[in-house]
């Protein structure tokens, strides 16, 4: 209705209206699984010594967090329960094979709308690819598949490049003797070579 003069023509709001709540729900969908981020804005806060007592008027806010380690896939009835069934075998390609293979037959007819949902929520390019076939479905297994094989893959290049990169500081230190025996000992040795990729910050 119209406003009168005064408070409401400056608030905008009639006396009678209401506000319509609204509930912020985080998804966290990192392959991090565990959070360790803040759940309370106070968290936040650095609060000096002198408003400590005061603390309780400062205005809290709490985070509704959702992830794979806070909820129940199961619950999920669109692709959202794909998403945080997979989340937590992203980093065990073991554990990914054992499910696939008792899930098989549901991913490879997986239907194309929650695919697409799990495409873009765990941003793998190989399942952003998928095409649906007639019935509206598509075949995530041969897709995680080649995701598993490509980050395998990847893993070695980068470990290959870390390993180049050591021999290449330790070829410019001084004292040529003992450095071609710390690159013989750190091609041999994992913890050393670990100790050294700390060290070089590699």
């Amino acid at each position: 209705g119209k406003l009168e003069k005064g408070a409401e023509y400056l608030s905008g709001m009639k006396r009678e209206d209401r506000l319509l709540p609204v509930i912020t729900i985080v998804f966290y969908y990192g392959e991090e699984q565990s959070w360790d981020g803040p759940l309370y804005l106070h968290d936040m806060l650095d609060i000096p010594p002198e408003l400590e007592p005061w603390a309780a008027c400062i205005q809290d806010y709490r985070v509704n967090l959702v992830c794979s380690g806070t909820v129940e896939s199961s619950h999920f009835r669109t692709g959202l329960r794909e998403v945080f069934e997979l989340l937590p075998l992203l980093k065990d390609k073991e554990g990914m094979k054992e499910f696939l293979k008792t899930r098989r037959e549901e991913f490879m007819h997986l239907d194309a709308k929650r695919g697409w949902l799990v495409s873009k929520f765990l941003n793998v390019p190989a399942l952003k690819d998928l095409k649906e076939n007639e019935k509206g479905e598509v075949n995530m297994c041969t897709a995680i598949e080649e995701m598993l094989v490509e980050r395998e893959e990847q893993g070695i290049e980068q470990g290959e490049m870390r390993v180049n990169q050591l021999i290449e500081v330790l070829l410019r230190q001084p004292g040529q003797k003992e450095i071609y025996e710390e690159i013989r000992r750190a091609v041999t040795d994992r913890e050393y070579q670990k100790k050294l990729f700390d060290e070089f910050g590699i």
